[in-house]
């Protein structure tokens, strides 16, 4: 018995196979080693609240460090300055960062999801992690004022912080 198949017929099968081949050969994306949160009460981060992570590597090797930030339209600023302290191995490392978080037109940067924005800035990058004793990252917003020796009190429109630890990938390009 011979089948013969219409045209169209033979389309969608070639179109059928084409997706199963495309879908089988993409990889999930990959999960970070560590994705650490913390959400703040009426969206707001208060000048000297320190907020602590701790992270346990699980493997050594090169690391990606990202600090996420969630901001909604009621954060003042165009920008956001974190002080980022790192303690591993014995070794404190303290850095202030300075983040864009609106173009000069005043449109958000990040993605937008519902009422906030998902921003991820660079924190580390290839960061050599040669042990796997524990790592505490803290953060710490920086408020001060071009009007004011003294800061704000209330960063308002701050509605999570966050750390993110990935394996940074190797390949054949790049040993």
């Amino acid at each position: 018995m011979v089948v013969t198949l219409s045209s169209r017929t033979k389309g969608a099968v070639l179109n059928a196979l084409i997706v199963i081949l495309l879908l089988s050969s993409c990889k999930r994306p990959e999960l970070p080693e560590f994705a650490r949160t913390e959400f703040f009460k009426g969206g707001v981060w208060n000048r000297g609240a320190r907020v602590r992570f701790v992270y346990k590597p699980v493997k050594t090797g090169k690391k990606n460090v990202f600090i996420f930030l969630e901001n909604t339209n009621d954060y003042p600023y165009s920008n956001i300055f974190i002080i980022a302290k790192m303690q591993h191995g014995g070794q404190v490392a303290v850095d202030t960062f300075e983040y864009e978080m609106a173009e000069g037109t005043g449109k958000w940067l990040g993605r937008k999801v519902k009422n906030t924005y998902e921003n991820l800035f660079v924190y580390k990058l290839n960061w050599p992690v040669k042990d796997t004793t524990q790592v505490v990252f803290e953060l710490e917003p920086a408020t001060r004022r071009v009007d004011k020796i003294e800061g704000d009190i209330r960063l308002k429109g701050v509605a999570s912080v966050g750390i993110i630890v990935e394996a940074v990938k190797q390949n054949s390009d790049n040993p």
